[in-house]
């Protein structure tokens, strides 16, 4: 039984250090950088993006996020596009609000949104940044394009969620 607590307590220590584990170079929990720096991978021709959606908090407003690739692969001039604000397919006229089904959603998009802005590629060609204002809630859905050795990738379409 004393076994049994001690490795209960050692589990409940680590899992508490993993939670409060801060990043050196922002000093915010791992969790927040993520979605401020999104991993972009590809597997053969697949590419994904972690977290997938992109989610940011109310209070986050004008976050500049920042995708990097690995080497190897380079953005094209159109590696980042807001495609716009996914709206409400049952609700006329209404964006969709944000929420786990959120990422499922087909719904028409209203491509005159100002939230997701100042999108442009780095002179490395290898990070992608954009603004996001976050001053309304909604599910803006972007397409992610990649080169592979000077190639064209088959896009991929995540999203990026602003909390209510």
């Amino acid at each position: 039984m004393k076994k049994m607590s001690l490795v209960v307590c050692l589990a409940v220590a680590l899992l508490a250090g993993c939670a409060s584990h801060q990043r050196p170079d922002h000093g915010q929990p791992h969790s927040v950088i993520l979605h401020e720096r999104p991993l972009v991978s590809v597997k053969g021709e697949i590419i994904s993006v972690s977290p997938e959606p992109l989610v940011f908090l109310k209070v986050e407003r004008d976050v500049r996020i920042r995708w990097v690739l690995p080497q190897g692969l380079t953005f094209p001039d159109n590696g980042i596009v807001i495609e716009g604000q996914v709206m409400d397919p049952t609700k006329r006229g209404e964006p969709l609000r944000p929420g786990p089904e959120a990422p499922k959603v087909v719904g028409p998009i209203n491509r005159e949104q100002q939230e997701v802005v100042d999108c442009r590629v780095g002179a490395d060609r290898q990070t992608f940044t954009c603004l996001n204002r976050n001053t309304k809630p909604g599910y803006y859905r972007y397409t992610i394009r990649v080169l592979k050795d000077g190639k064209l990738l088959p896009p991929y379409d995540p999203g990026i969620m602003n909390m209510e």
